[in-house]
């Protein structure tokens, strides 16, 4: 079911970035059934290929993960101008990371544990304000479920 514009627009393209197999599967699950079309990668370099394939619309992105993390991620992806809004979902609290996160405009910080409404709020706020700045044809789903995932 949609919110705002519902009988309008697409689908947005979303990634799930975690090393965690179990987070991947509960968000991409929980964000499909309210609409949205995901795809996951299990690391940094996994989600940098995935935005060559085909730019999302969003990205929900881990900080700690093999290979590539988070911040450099998100660096890469300013770097290749790409200004698609970052959720940043992170068991690895540290204030320096989400003032850098913050000095990158890289969108929203949230810590785990969190609960799926709060990831589906976030997100739905990120699109639509990039649809608003952007004029992008996108229909933000609305949010679901409020199970707590640590």
């Amino acid at each position: 079911m949609f919110s705002r514009n519902s009988s309008k627009g697409r689908a947005p393209k979303i990634i799930v970035c975690d090393d965690e197999p179990h987070i991947c599967k509960l968000i991409s699950e929980h964000l499909t059934d309210v609409g949205y079309k995901v795809r996951v990668a299990k690391d940094g370099q996994e989600c940098l290929s995935e935005v060559a394939d085909d730019m999302p619309d969003a990205i929900i992105l881990d900080l700690k993960m093999p290979r590539m993390n988070g911040i450099e991620v998100i660096r890469e992806l300013r770097r290749m101008n790409a200004s698609v809004p970052i959720l940043v979902l992170s068991g690895f609290h540290d204030l320096g990371h989400e003032v850098e996160v913050k000095e990158l405009s890289l969108g929203v910080f949230t810590g785990k544990p969190f609960r799926l409404s709060e990831v589906t709020e976030l997100l739905e706020s990120a699109l639509l304000e990039a649809k608003d700045a952007t004029g992008s044809d996108i229909a933000v789903p609305q949010k679901g479920d409020d199970d707590l995932i640590q």
